[in-house]
């Protein structure tokens, strides 16, 4: 018998759901300590444990690996929740995400190497360069000067600069 493994992961807590049937479901805290200990029963049988990616997932698929687990990395915003749920909370967001794994339609992100990650996060929150920011500051720019009434190509207003835009070259 193979159980598939669902966890619904928050900023403070985890919800897991176990499946073959509902086997088991329970809210934990964000501690890996007694969630890898409550799936402990279920490790040798276990065919796999779906994390929901969230801002804060590499704790959680980095520990049941390193306790031999297969975990896999569900892409949320390629997963389509079935019609017809009369609710949806966490109980049910883990149980999808095991059945998914179960039936082999489970969306998958890509696990980062943990010697990448760190790169991975700074040009995350690295802000716009280049052209992309450029673009951006000159569309901002030209709604500023459209805004006073300004049909110069040139941007470079008051208006835009007191906006934060920085003026586009010409």
């Amino acid at each position: 018998m193979n159980y598939f493994i669902g966890i619904n992961l928050h900023s403070t807590s985890s919800y897991v759901g176990v499946i073959d049937r509902k086997v088991f479901s329970k809210k934990f805290p964000n501690e890996l300590d007694s969630i890898v200990q409550a799936l402990e029963p279920f490790r040798s049988t276990a065919a796999g444990i779906v994390v929901e990616s969230t801002y804060n997932w590499y704790w959680l698929v980095d520990g049941p690996t390193e306790k031999g687990y297969r975990v896999h990395l569900a892409n949320p915003s390629a997963i389509k929740q079935y019609e017809g749920l009369k609710h949806t909370d966490d109980v049910t967001g883990a149980f999808h995400l095991a059945n998914l794994l179960r039936l082999g339609i489970l969306p998958e992100g890509y696990i980062y190497p943990k010697a990448g990650r760190p790169v991975r996060d700074m040009l995350r929150k690295t802000p716009a360069s280049g052209a992309a920011a450029h673009r951006t500051n000159t569309e901002c720019a030209k709604s500023a000067d459209a805004e006073s009434g300004n049909t110069d190509e040139c941007t470079g207003s008051k208006k835009a600069q007191r906006l934060g835009c920085r003026a586009a070259v010409c």
